[in-house]
C-alpha cells in the first residue's frame, strides 16, 4: 500500500497502528471477536521470553476483547514510499501441537471467520482509508475456504 494513502506519519510507531487499525476494522466487520490490544491490556504489553510470537500481546496486536489472547500475528515491512504486512490469523487448531516446538508457547487458540467475507470487509477497509479502489478480488488471503 503506498504510504501516502494512510494519511499517518513515516515512522513504524504512526504507520502500524493505523494499518492494523484496517485488518482490525475488517476483523469485525468479517464477525470476528477482534480489537486491538489497548482496548483491553492497556499501554503495556506482556513479554514472556518465547519465539511464538502469539504469546506476547502488545497494544497495537489484534486480540480477542474477552481473553486477549492474540489473534493476529502480524510482521510489517516499511519503506519510505510503502507498506507491506503479512497477517497471520488462526482459524484453526495447528497441524502441530505448539508446544512440541517452543519451550513458552501461547495457549492454543483460533477465531471463526468466513475468509471470503474476510476478504471483501479487508478491500472494503482499505478503500475507505485510503480512498483507493482496488478492483474486485485484489485482496488476496491465503486460506482454506
Amino acid at each position: 500500500m503506498p504510504l501516502d494513502m494512510l494519511g499517518a506519519g513515516t515512522g513504524v510507531r504512526h504507520v502500524y497502528p493505523q494499518v492494523i487499525g484496517i485488518l482490525s476494522s475488517a476483523l469485525q466487520a468479517a464477525g470476528a471477536a477482534a480489537v486491538l490490544g489497548a482496548e483491553v491490556i492497556g499501554d503495556h504489553g506482556t513479554m514472556p521470553r518465547s519465539a511464538d510470537c502469539f504469546a506476547t500481546v502488545s497494544p497495537n496486536d489484534i486480540v480477542h476483547p474477552l481473553t486477549g489472547l492474540k489473534v493476529c500475528g502480524c510482521a510489517m515491512r516499511l519503506t519510505d514510499r510503502a507498506v507491506l504486512v503479512q497477517a497471520s490469523i488462526p482459524t484453526s487448531a495447528p497441524l502441530i501441537d505448539p508446544r512440541l516446538v517452543y519451550a513458552d508457547p501461547a495457549s492454543v487458540s483460533w477465531i471463526e471467520v468466513d475468509g471470503k467475507r474476510l476478504a471483501e470487509t479487508l478491500e472494503a477497509a482499505i478503500n475507505e482509508k485510503t480512498q483507493m479502489h482496488f478492483a474486485s478480488g485484489s485482496v488476496s488471503l491465503g486460506t482454506k475456504d
